[in-house]
């Protein structure tokens, strides 16, 4: 892994966040006392199984689900100071096809793939960015962060002047 700037040291946690809802509440509230315990800037990186707005996912059966099934990870976020980086490309890194009783088939998609951080981190990597990157053999997307900032900025485009 490189880092920019390099003289930074700084802590990467690589999350999978629990899919069973049992087991949310003592897996982020364990990952929050260690970002609160961590002396150095932090980012969360991974698949959180969670959202941090209802706006990150569509199509679920019941309105408000998506709240409840997320609670523990947006309060730890609120709790630890995290905050999201954001994202280059797809909105949503998760996509699950459903077929319903009457042969109907619905698509479910959230983002539930992301990075997360300390303030202090998002100072001192002010240029880093995250790109979500389609993939076709997995239901989730990659993502990719580049502390750097050059990836996924436009180049700039070569002209001819017309004279």
């Amino acid at each position: 892994m490189k880092s920019d700037p390099p003289h930074l040291p700084w802590s990467l946690f690589v999350v999978y966040g629990p899919p069973s809802f049992n087991v949310r509440d003592v897996f982020w509230s364990t990952l929050e006392d260690l970002v609160m315990k961590e002396n150095k800037s932090v980012l969360v990186m991974g698949d959180l199984n969670g959202t941090l707005k209802d706006s990150e996912c569509i199509i679920y059966s019941k309105p408000g689900n998506t709240s409840y099934y997320s609670f523990d990870l947006r309060r730890m976020v609120a709790w630890s100071g995290l905050i999201d980086i954001g994202a280059l490309g797809l909105s949503f890194t998760w996509r699950k096809n459903c077929k319903k009783s009457n042969g109907l088939s619905s698509l479910k998609r959230a983002r539930l793939d992301r990075c997360i951080a300390l303030a202090d981190w998002r100072v001192h990597f002010h240029k880093a960015i995250v790109t979500n990157i389609p993939t076709m053999s997995s239901d989730h997307n990659s993502i990719f962060l580049d502390t750097s900032g050059n990836h996924g900025r436009p180049r700039k485009k070569f002209m001819y002047e017309n004279m």
